[in-house]
Parts: structure tokens; sequence; C-alpha cells
């Protein structure tokens, strides 16, 4: 039995480097096919990476909003405190003289119970927690509309809109990608103290990294700046803290004391997958009840990710028409390589060799060229993938950014090589079939 191996093995072997120019148009075409099916399993990684990718950096999931029961005043003891004005000299720790309207009064939020209720929902991997408030920035002027009305001496007219979160790179803005950090840094959950405000506040109030601006409502908070942002958010609103500009993010202790509660306005909560998100979105509706609103955030991620899904089925049809195609395409070339050794087939029937052996030692001739081809196939998918890859999901969508080349992932991979070899197997088969069932009389008589 090892000696029928070890003679099949050698005679292939011989077949091989004895025809090379033959064997090597058989090895440029498997390489042509092998590539493309090497090069599908890398855009399909390209594309599930992609998609991961913009679920994993936007923010995949669902946004809990509060409320609110129609109380627009700040609480009590801050509308109260108001009597020792003169103390403002004196202390960083200040009353305010006119409270600022509220959308949420300081008992209106979520509590922290509540917080760790969406927290512990299957699928639920990170919750942001945002309070928002209006607050005047001391000494600062605000950027005006050059249209929309102006609010001359009213309270509102000097107040901006503060957004204390636990990450900025989540808040509303920066998680569509309307907004982008120009310089420093993002606000975190273990950022104390510290805002990021609009380019155009920063140059009209001469504020950079490093600078410190004082916000009063009901008490006055300083914080640092750490950072500087553009863009612009389309807003409803006609109040100057609905602007863009006018906009300061700072981490969600400032915001708090700002507003005189512990409560939170906003839940802003990721999940993993995008399959768990409907699942966690009516978990969380009946945790929020008549409480709160819960809206899905990923409205304008749909698109984007529609675009990837489109490629993967592409892909798919891509990898089916290739098949189809190379079995066609290789069993006509193996074909005119089988008919070119009829009298060698001829031959070695003649001599006694049955027919399983001669099949084997075809199919052994073909491994070894597909092992040769897939070895070239490797580095020329792989290029490929990248480009086209890239190419086919910007087109889809450019706002699909794509990193470096992608690694070939090792199952898919290792199944294009399974597929390149079977669809070389059974064109082969399907070529030698006719001439098997011939006695090596007329296969010798034919070649006459």
């Amino acid at each position: 039995m090892c000696d029928d191996i070890t003679s099949i093995c050698a005679r292939a072997w011989l077949a091989i480097v004895r025809k090379p120019r033959r064997n090597a148009i058989i090895v440029l075409i498997m390489t042509l096919v092998l590539s493309a099916l090497v090069s599908q399993a890398g855009i399909s990684a390209s594309a599930e990476s992609a998609r991961d990718h913009i679920q994993s950096s936007i923010g995949l999931g669902f946004t809990v909003q509060a409320k609110t029961r129609g109380e627009t005043l700040p609480e009590q003891s801050n509308a109260n405190s108001n009597s020792d004005t003169n103390s403002e000299a004196n202390s960083d720790t200040k009353v305010s003289d006119s409270p600022i309207p509220q959308d949420l009064g300081a008992n209106e939020g979520i509590d922290s119970s509540q917080i760790r209720k969406f927290a512990a929902i299957a699928g639920v991997k990170t919750v942001v927690e945002e309070r928002d408030v209006l607050a005047t920035p001391v000494g600062k002027q605000l950027v005006l509309p050059t249209q929309g009305p102006r609010l001359d001496d009213d309270v509102l007219a000097h107040a901006a809109g503060i957004t204390g979160t636990t990450d900025s790179r989540l808040s509303q803005g920066f998680q569509e990608g309307l907004y982008h950090l120009e310089q420093g840094e993002h606000i975190t959950d273990r950022s104390s103290g510290r805002a990021i405000v609009h380019r155009d506040f920063a140059k009209k109030n001469n504020l950079k990294i490093g600078s410190t601006i004082t916000l009063k409502q009901g008490f006055n908070v300083k914080v640092r700046v750490v950072g500087i942002f553009a863009g612009k958010l389309q807003t409803k609103g006609a109040l100057p803290s609905d602007a863009s500009e006018n906009r300061i993010f700072t981490d969600l202790s400032s915001a708090l004391s700002l507003a005189g509660s512990s409560k939170r306005g906003v839940l802003r909560c990721m999940v993993e997958r995008s399959d768990l998100l409907d699942s966690a979105m009516r978990h969380a509706k009946s945790i929020a009840g008549k409480w709160a609103d819960v809206e899905q955030n990923a409205s304008q991620l749909s698109g984007v990710i529609s675009s990837v899904n489109s490629v993967q089925q592409l892909v798919l049809m891509i990898f089916v028409a290739l098949s189809l195609v190379g079995i066609l395409v290789l069993g006509l070339v193996l074909v005119f390589w089988v008919r070119s050794r009829m009298h060698e087939i001829g031959v070695l029937m003649s001599l006694g060799l049955s027919r399983a052996i001669i099949v084997s030692q075809l199919l052994v001739e073909i491994v070894i060229l597909n092992l040769v081809s897939f070895v070239i196939s490797l580095g020329l998918g792989a290029a490929f993938s990248g480009i086209i890859g890239s190419a086919i999901l910007h087109s889809a969508d450019s706002s699909i950014v794509v990193g470096d080349a992608p690694v070939l992932p090792f199952l898919q991979t290792f199944a294009a090589f399974a597929m390149g070899l079977f669809i070389s197997a059974v064109a082969l088969i399907v070529a030698v079939l006719p001439i098997l069932i011939k006695k090596p009389r007329q296969i010798l008589s034919a070649m006459s």
C-alpha cells in the first residue's frame, strides 16, 4: 500500500516537472481563481470589521431621557439663597442673583437606583450619564446669532447650555460626527472641574487650553478648559443656549452642582451587538415606565450599517459567481489538460494500472498545483482584498473608513483553499470520466 502511494506521488511529481509550461498555465489559472476566493474572504472580513468598528466607536444603543412634570424653576433652596449677594467677592461658591429656569426641576430626573437597573440590562456594555443645565459663564460673551430674536435684559440672554457627562465622546453631536475635537482631550468619568468649549466661543473670549471659566447658576462652579471642539448641530431653539457655539461640555459633577441635584437627565446606553438592541430596548421601556422616554440612537447609523450589509451580500453573490465561473473555466482547461495526456493514460491502462490509481495520480498532481497556486494567491488576495474592500465600502457610503489591510481570517481562507481544491477535483473528474470509460486499445487507436 505504501509502495503504491509512493509510486503514485513519484509519477505525479515527474509528470509536473516534465511539462513545466503546461503546468505553469494550469497554476496561473488556479492562482486567479484562488486569489479571487481569498480576496472574497478578506473583503468579507473588512466589511465585518467596519460594521463592528461603527457599532463600537459611534455607540449603538438607546437613550433614556427623563420627563419633566412642568417644573421649570430650579429648587427652592437655590431661588431663596440670594440674600447674601455681598459674599460673591470672597468665595468661589457664590449665590446667583437671578435663578435661570431649567427644563428639569431639582427633584426630577434619573436616580442612582434606576441607573443600576438600566446598566444591568443584558447586552448593555456602557452607560453614559448626562445632565443638562443652563448657567451663565461669568465675564464671558456668548456667540449671538446674526438672525433671530434678541433677549436684551432677560436672564436667558446670558445663559449658555451646559452638558455634564461621563463621556463626551458619546454626547449628542460627537456621537453623530457633527462635532469633532480640534484641541485637547475629551471628558471622561474620571474628569473633575473640566470643560470643553466651542471654537467660536473660545475665540470670542480668548480662551485656550488651561483657561478657567466660572459658571453661575445658584452656585458658582469653576471649570478648566481641557478641549476645544468645532462643528454645528442643527436645533430648533432660538435661545443663545441652543446654539452649538454656546454649548459647554463639563464633567458630570460640575453640572450636578449647578443643577442643585444628584439626578441625571439623560442616560446613553450602549449595547455590545446590534442583534441585542431590540431586546434591550424592550427591557429599558419596561423599566422607564411613564417617567422617561426611551429612544433608539442608531437612526443615524442605519444607513451606514445597511451599506455594510449590502456589501456583504454583494460579496456573497460574487463568491457564488466565482465558484461557478471557476468550475467552468477549470473544467474547460482541464479537459484540454487531460486530452493532452490521453496517450499516457492509455499506456498506463495497457500496463495493467487500474483506473483508480490513474485518477489518484491525476488528483495528486492537482493537489500539488493547488498548493503552489494557494501560496501565491495568499499574497495577491491579501493585497487585492484591502484595495477592493476599501473601494467597495467607500462607494457604498463615503463615511465608512477602513483601516489597514485586514488580516485574512484563517477559517475563511482555508475554506477558500478547500473550495478551490474541490472545484479542481470536480473539473478533473468531469474531464477524465469520458476517457476512463474507454478501453486502452480504444484510447490508443484514437491517438493514432
